[in-house]
């Protein structure tokens, strides 16, 4: 049952304590008959209402493929590990704390007590944002995505991700973790 899998913010029990034993070959979902929208994340109530089109299920998901596009590279022309971190969940005085001294800091409610900070904020915060390390960098467009531009190797991959973790922590000391599997 899903109270079991423990299932969280981009993570499970299959990440953790049966990571590495388990595998999960089917899954079943159950889906509302009535949508309940929840448009309180990014740029997706601006967008939708930049397009007018109106609420509902088509206009959402095309809204949301549309900034998805903006954001990620064509995997065609430049490989990438997709968006690489999670946004870190700290307490919700310490997110006030940061906000002081950085307004503009992306910070979303994450239950009683937690809030979620954007990642890629942070990272952009850094410097890293458009930055190569041998041939593994950041997206020019999207701090969060880690991109290959000439076959750079997995230990290249986790030596830029190390950097970034790095100095994420030294200036905001906030822990990145990777959204990836990496073995």
């Amino acid at each position: 049952p899903a109270s079991r899998c423990r299932f969280a913010y981009r993570d499970s029990i299959f990440k953790n304590e049966w990571k590495n034993r388990y595998f999960i070959t089917a899954v079943v979902f159950k889906l509302d008959k009535h949508p309940r929208f929840v448009l309180g994340y990014g740029s997706l109530c601006s967008e939708l209402d930049k397009k007018g089109a109106g609420l509902s299920l088509e206009s959402v998901r095309e809204t949301i493929m549309d900034i998805r596009r903006s954001k990620l590279p064509d995997t065609d022309l430049l490989p990438n590990a997709g968006s690489f971190f999670k946004n870190p969940v700290v307490g919700a005085d310490y997110a006030e704390e940061l906000r002081k001294t950085y307004p503009d800091l992306s910070v979303y409610p994450a239950g009683e007590g937690r809030a979620k900070l954007g990642a890629g904020w942070l990272i952009e915060a850094c410097g890293w944002k458009g930055k190569t390390l041998g041939r593994a960098g950041v997206y020019e467009r999207q701090a969060l995505i880690l991109v290959n531009r000439d076959d750079a190797t997995g230990a290249e991959i986790a030596r830029l991700a190390n950097e970034i973790k790095k100095s994420v922590f030294m200036k905001f000391k906030v822990k990145l973790e990777p959204e990836v599997y990496i073995e």
